[in-house]
């Protein structure tokens, strides 16, 4: 009996674990100047809400293998079009703004459909399966666009 506990204990601590892992998806102004995010959120049931509410931190903070403490943006820093699905953002020079979060390796559940950042340097369009490759791995929890 004491065995089957402590086996027990052991496997939902194995679950609690693999459920607290989570992927973060990052936007990464590296330029000297503002750029816009524009990206579009694939289509599911229900009221319209963006993945995240938009929140952003210095990309200096931004460390592999950590969890980050994200700063709500203020309503007027983001507009977000619930008819077209879109959420579009101003992220200043040395700035990371949080798009997405995924609780697990579940790469079929990523909600974007399209993302788009344009800055002085150009523009950085992806659609379907791109929008998920556009964001590299920097470590097993962060996946970062980056602007230059």
């Amino acid at each position: 009996m004491k065995r089957l506990i402590t086996i027990a204990i052991l496997g939902l601590a194995t679950i609690c674990m693999a459920c607290s892992f989570s992927h973060e998806f990052v936007v990464v102004n590296e330029s000297s100047q503002p750029v816009d995010v524009q990206y579009r959120v694939k289509e599911f049931e229900g009221r319209f809400s963006p993945p995240e509410l938009p929140a952003t931190l210095p990309s200096s903070q931004l460390k592999p293998g950590e969890h980050h403490q994200w700063i709500s943006l203020a309503r007027n820093r983001y507009r977000i079009d619930p008819e077209y699905r879109t959420v579009s953002v101003r992220i200043l020079p040395g700035e990371a703004l949080l798009i997405a979060t995924l609780h697990r390796d579940s790469w079929s559940e990523f909600p974007l459909e399209r993302i788009e950042v344009r800055g002085v340097n150009g523009v950085q369009n992806f659609t379907d399966r791109q929008a998920l490759s556009a964001f590299l791995p920097v470590s097993a929890t962060l996946h970062t666009l980056n602007y230059r």
